[in-house]
C-alpha cells in the first residue's frame, strides 16, 4: 500500500523560527534587542531564527512580551513544525 499525499515535504516546511524574523522585520527589532527583553542570549535567539533551536514554553512566555501574539500561538506553531517534521521523517521511510 503507498503512502497517502500529504503535501508536506521538507521543501514546504518552515520552521517557526522564520514567524520569529518577520515579527522582528515587522517591528524593527533586532534579535539582540529581542534577546534581551526576553533574557536569552543573542545567540539562542539566533539558532531559533535559523531553524536550529525550537521555540520553548518559555521562550514563547517571552514572545508573548514582546509581540501582540499569544505565548500559546508560538506553542502551537512549534507543536505544527515538529508533528509535521515527524510526518514527513515517517513517509520518507515508508
Amino acid at each position: 500500500m503507498g503512502a497517502k499525499w500529504t503535501g508536506l515535504s521538507n521543501e514546504t516546511l518552515t520552521h517557526p523560527g522564520e514567524r520569529i524574523r518577520m515579527q522582528l522585520e515587522l517591528y524593527q527589532m533586532t534579535q539582540k534587542e529581542l534577546a534581551a527583553r526576553i533574557d536569552k542570549s543573542e545567540e539562542h535567539i539566533n539558532r531559533i531564527i535559523a531553524g536550529e533551536n525550537p521555540i520553548t514554553p518559555d521562550v514563547a512566555v517571552g514572545l508573548e512580551k514582546v509581540f501582540p501574539l499569544s505565548a500559546t500561538f508560538w506553542n502551537r506553531l512549534q507543536m505544527k513544525y515538529d508533528e509535521e517534521k515527524t510526518e514527513i521523517e515517517r513517509i520518507s521511510n515508508l
